[in-house]
C-alpha cells in the first residue's frame, strides 16, 4: 500500500509539473508573437485572445507572477542550485530556475498534506499509515529533483553515445576546408539530438560577442560530461586574444 500511495503522489507531482512547465511556456511564446504585431492588428488579435483556455489566460500569468515573488525572497545560492540543474537538463518544459523552485515547494507541500492525510484518517493501521505518511511525503519533497536529474542523466547518455560520430564528422568536415565554426554549422543542419543542440547554443553565444574560450567552457559546464570535456580542452585552454 505505501508504494502505491507514492505512485500515485509522483504521477500527481509529474502531472502539475508538466502542466505548469507547458503553460508558462506556451504562454510566454504566445506573448512573444503578440509583441511583434502592430499597433493597427490589436482588436483582430482581441478575439482569438477570448478563445484561448483559460490556463494560458489566467494560470500562466498568474503563476509567472507567482515564481518572480519565489525569485526574489529565495537565496541566490538555492536559485543558482536549480539553475544549474536545470541547465543540464536542457531546461525541460521552459522550466525556469525560480518555476522549478515553486514546483519543489509545491511538491514539498501536497506530499506533506497527504502524510498528514494518510494519518489523520486513519485509513490504515498505525504502522503503515506512518510509514505511507513518510512516503508520501519523501516523494513530495524528493520528486521535482529526481525527475530533473533523470532527464540530464538521459541527456548525458545521449551526448556521450552521440560524441564519437559527432567527432568524425567533423575532423572530415575540417580536412575538407571548412573552419571549425563552419564544420559546426554543418552538423547542425545535418544532424540531430543534445549534442547538436548544445554546439548550436554555443555558436550563438560566440556570434553575440562571448569570447570562444567562455563559449566552450559553458559548454562543458552545461553537459557535465567528462568525454566532451576532454574533447573541448584544446579549445578551451587556448590563451584569449
Amino acid at each position: 500500500m505505501p508504494f502505491v500511495i507514492a505512485g500515485v503522489v509522483f504521477a500527481l507531482l509529474v502531472a502539475i509539473g508538466f502542466a505548469i512547465g507547458t503553460s508558462i511556456e506556451r504562454n510566454t511564446h504566445i506573448r512573444q508573437i503578440q509583441q511583434i504585431k502592430t499597433a493597427s492588428e490589436s482588436e483582430p488579435i482581441l478575439a482569438p485572445e477570448l478563445t484561448k483556455p483559460w490556463s494560458h489566460r489566467i494560470v500562466a500569468p498568474m503563476l509567472e507572477r507567482i515564481s518572480k515573488v519565489v525569485g526574489r525572497l529565495a537565496p541566490s545560492s538555492v536559485l543558482q542550485t536549480n539553475r544549474q540543474r536545470l541547465q543540464q537538463a536542457a531546461h525541460p518544459y521552459g522550466l525556469t530556475a525560480e518555476v522549478f523552485l515553486m514546483v519543489r515547494m509545491l511538491s514539498t507541500l501536497i506530499g506533506l498534506a497527504i502524510g498528514g492525510l494518510i494519518l489523520w484518517r486513519g485509513l490504515l493501521p498505525t504502522n503503515i499509515a506512518w510509514l505511507a505518511a513518510i512516503t508520501a511525503a519523501s516523494v513530495g519533497v524528493l520528486a521535482p529533483g529526481w525527475l530533473i536529474d533523470r532527464i540530464a542523466q538521459s541527456r548525458q547518455r545521449q551526448i556521450r553515445k552521440d560524441l564519437p560520430n559527432i567527432i568524425d564528422l567533423l575532423v572530415v568536415s575540417v580536412e575538407a576546408g571548412l573552419g571549425l565554426d563552419g564544420a559546426i554549422s554543418e552538423i547542425i543542419q545535418r544532424e540531430s539530438g543534445p549534442l547538436t543542440e548544445e554546439f548550436e547554443q554555443t555558436l550563438t553565444e560566440i556570434r553575440l560577442g562571448k569570447s570562444r574560450q567562455d563559449a566552450w567552457r559553458n559548454l562543458a559546464k552545461r553537459t557535465q560530461v567528462d568525454e566532451l570535456s576532454a574533447f573541448l580542452w584544446p579549445q578551451s585552454a587556448k590563451p584569449r586574444n
